[in-house]
């Protein structure tokens, strides 16, 4: 029964740990800098690259429509685009905001 239960309490973590919504939940539970944009959701937002430093912020993000990009403002925190308007943008990298024609 222990083994049933240390597995099923494994794969939980595991499910958690591939899902945005795990990750997401645990970076907004442990990280005081993390946000989700108001464009996304704690389901879809995905983090593509974080702060390697001592911040906990994500630096790059993306969900179903956009690209995001942490610049940390409080008026204004990230900016975004679509990603139809990336299509666009040519030399466009979705990790590089200045490869980016239009905010």
């Amino acid at each position: 029964m222990k083994k049933i239960i240390f597995l099923t309490f494994l794969f939980i973590i595991l499910i958690a740990a591939y899902f945005p919504i795990g990750v997401n939940t645990w970076r907004i539970l442990t990280n005081r800098g993390f946000v989700i944009p108001g464009e996304s959701s704690i389901f879809i937002f995905r983090t593509t690259v974080m702060n390697d430093g001592s911040g906990e912020w994500w630096l790059y993000g993306e969900d179903n429509n956009f690209y995001y990009h942490f610049i940390g403002s409080k008026e204004k925190p990230y900016i975004k685009i679509s990603k139809n308007e990336a299509t666009k943008c040519v030399g466009f990298d979705p990790n590089d905001h200045m490869t980016w024609c239009s905010n």
